[in-house]
């Protein structure tokens, strides 16, 4: 992300009046970070509350299928007397006339200055609805409650439709990238699964489904007492399928199988209907494999496709007129069993990215000041829509791990490289899903960022849809443990040695970082926190469109195209710093629990030591690879050494670099379950399976 994304258009500073602008938005309200601070820390530019207990409902224009049906998304705005643990004795309903309580919740969060907590609450039939906080008492003893009235209803969908495959496969192994909210990829037979919701006041409605063109379709025909959810499917001769013959009252899933489905893509038809009124449809492009591509661990060379118009500028371009012929490739690092790929695109400028299915994530770049030495805009590699500079190769990919380089050049909007400054940035990635990022930076002087954690949406979708409200879970080495909450959220990280971050994202596995030592700063993107279409900060200029400077989102029709949002800046000092270059180093990776992504973290930042006992000549931890590097003795035929834990962190999943061994690959060790090997020029890599927790002994060749 641009730092201050204000200054992609402040004149110079005599110019500067309070009327001052940055595309429709007053300069004061931009978005903009700010050193993350404690919850229960009052901001000096709140203004002073009006009374003890207060309460206040921000609905946004965003909604989903829940457990009860029609649900939209909220923020809770509150404050109360301190109390003896946080929220004690407090409680939150959502009262609707005359049907009493829909909702409630225990606001374990509540304090004596302005907090905000995101909720998904149920949308009512359009009667009188009041948001009410109860607790156990106020000044003077009295019964202490506020109100606040809502209507969510108001301007709710009359109903919803959402579709997931029942177990899809990647869509980079299908060669697609950022497939959009409304494009399915599926392996023929495979079963979609529907889900449908409709508001409580129509509760009684069909649902069709058809296959495009519609040469065959069905007349759903609901009454008081009776409907059909029903799909017809291609080729015309195929009888519709009848999968419910009851009304749909609040949420109902449906499904569909696709053995029988015309050739890939399908255009799918979904409507709710009622009577002759559709309250809803939606319209799908369902891709189909023949089978589940086969994939193994390792990087590959790769064409993904975008499937969308692009914008660019004023107009659309498809993706073939944009990279057709320019024989550009991606990269793409797979992981078996996880859902995660890792992969640098020409969408995204070749930046480094976990592709998830909910979304993507990066960890960012190196970013020099916008808006300096004659550049426009911002100076970053996200710049080179054409990827002129940019460029992805594999350096190594082995059973072992693989190795990719990424390099580029800071360029501003005019694709002129500021100050000649560039970057290089190698990936280590080993078969658990975890490896390192080392950046470095040719830059000489001036403001430069190297970390944010930046979420891709993708077309259709917003952030609050694929983020946890707690978005970031924060821990240290030892076990402390922070999770703000946005819209505001609320952290501290002073006094921490190193910062396990890890970002919840979908279901999981949920990527994450570990910084070698105490961050000198720690920021985060927030404000304004209610002032915007979602939870979370969100700019429509990157990944893929182009001829866009630097943009705050405030439209909500910018998400129909990629956007991306920011949520936390963890600055570290580099760990090698000389006049013209800089070095910085982060584990990375995914994980499916905490305790997996800290004991990585441990062991990585105290990885113990090696004892030699038999032909070798030194050896030593490099953080930068997340492997021991072996120097075998002069003639040595054989390896044997002692592996032994530091104290608390235990040794998980060791990787051996042996360098110039010609030797035997065969590496034994009590304990693994599994051990991989490869040679990389002149070296073997041997990553193992297991953990160690006391002192083993290693045997090669």
């Amino acid at each position: 992300m641009c730092l201050l994304a204000l200054l992609a258009s402040l004149p110079a500073a005599g110019q500067l009046t309070d009327s001052y602008t940055y595309g429709n938005r007053p300069i004061d309200k931009l978005p903009k970070s700010h050193y993350a601070r404690p919850e229960d820390e009052t901001d000096w530019a709140e203004p002073p509350l009006p009374s003890d207990h207060g309460l206040a409902l921000h609905p946004k224009d965003l909604f989903r299928i829940g457990e009860g049906g029609l649900e939209r998304l909220c923020v809770v705005e509150a404050w109360a007397p301190e109390t003896t643990g946080q929220g004690a004795g407090y409680g939150l309903s959502l009262v609707e006339r005359p049907d009493g309580v829909r909702w409630q919740t225990s606001p374990d969060w509540l304090g004596p200055n302005r907090r905000m907590r995101p909720y998904w609450l149920p949308v009512g039939s359009g009667g009188r609805q009041y948001l009410e906080l109860a607790g156990p008492g106020g000044r003077g003893g009295m019964p202490a409650a506020a109100a606040a009235e809502c209507d969510l209803a108001d301007g709710a969908p009359e109903a919803l439709i959402e579709a997931e495959p029942a177990t899809s496969p990647h869509e980079a192994d299908a060669g697609l990238a950022l497939l959009s909210s409304d494009e399915l990829l599926a392996v023929r037979g495979e079963t979609l699964r529907l889900r449908v919701a409709v508001r409580p006041d129509d509760l009684t409605s069909g649902v069709s489904a058809s296959l495009q063109p519609p040469h065959l379709r069905v007349a759903v025909r609901p009454d008081d007492l009776t409907s059909e959810v029903s799909a017809s499917l291609q080729p015309p001769h195929l009888a519709p399928r009848t999968l419910a013959r009851r009304p749909v009252h609040g949420m109902r899933a449906l499904r569909l199988d696709t053995a029988r489905w015309p050739g890939s893509p399908c255009e799918l038809t979904v409507q709710v209907r009622a009577g002759d009124d559709i309250l809803a449809e939606r319209r799908l492009r369902v891709h189909l494999l023949e089978a589940l591509p086969q994939i193994a661990f390792g990087a590959r060379y790769a064409d993904l496709r975008y499937t969308l118009p692009v914008t660019d500028g004023d107009t659309q371009r498809s993706w073939d007129d944009l990279w057709g012929g320019s024989g550009k490739r991606d990269v793409v690092v797979s992981f078996p069993g996880s859902d995660a790929r890792f992969v640098f695109w020409r969408g995204a400028s070749y930046v480094g990215c976990w592709a998830l299915p909910e979304a993507w994530l990066t960890y960012e770049w190196l970013e020099a000041e916008p808006y300096f030495y004659g550049a426009v805009d911002c100076v970053e590699p996200i710049m080179d829509k054409d990827c002129r500079y940019s460029r992805a190769e594999i350096v190594a990919s082995t059973p072992a791990r693989t190795v990719v380089k990424w390099s580029y050049a800071l360029m501003d909007f005019e694709q002129k490289i500021i100050r000649d400054e560039h970057a290089e940035e190698i990936f280590t990635f080993y078969p658990d899903g975890i490896g390192t990022r080392l950046l470095r930076g040719s830059y000489r002087s001036g403001w430069h960022e190297t970390q944010e954690f930046i979420v891709i949406n993708r077309p259709g979708r917003r952030p609050s849809q694929a983020l946890d409200p707690q978005a970031i879970t924060f821990l240290s080495p030892s076990g402390e443990r922070q999770a703000p909450v946005w819209p505001k959220p609320g952290f501290s990280l002073d006094g921490w040695p190193q910062v396990i971050s890890i970002v919840r994202l979908g279901n999981g596995p949920f990527p994450f970082m570990v910084t070698p030592d105490a961050p000198s700063q720690v920021k985060v993107w927030a404000d304004p926190h209610l002032d915007k279409p979602d939870l979370f900060n969100c700019y429509p200029h990157w990944p893929v469109t182009r001829g866009m400077l630097t943009s705050w989102l405030t439209d909500p029709a910018d998400f129909a195209r990629p956007t991306h949002c920011n949520l936390a800046n963890l600055v570290s000092a580099p760990i090698r710093d000389t006049p013209d270059e800089k070095d910085f180093v982060w584990l990375i990776g995914v994980s499916a629990e905490e305790q997996q992504a800290l004991d990585a973290a441990r062991c990585w930042l105290k990885p113990g030591r090696i004892e030699p006992l038999e032909g070798l000549a030194s050896a030593e931890y490099r953080q930068v690879e997340r492997a021991y590097v072996l120097r075998p003795a002069d003639g040595a035929r054989a390896l044997r050494f002692t592996l032994v834990p530091d104290d608390g962190a235990p040794i998980v999943n060791p990787a051996f670099v042996i360098e110039g061994w010609e030797g035997p690959a065969d590496l034994r060790m009590a304990g693994a379950e599994s051990v991989t090997h490869g040679r990389e020029r002149g070296k073997l890599v041997v990553s193992i399976e297991g953990r160690v927790r006391q002192r083993t002994e290693v045997e090669v060749g």
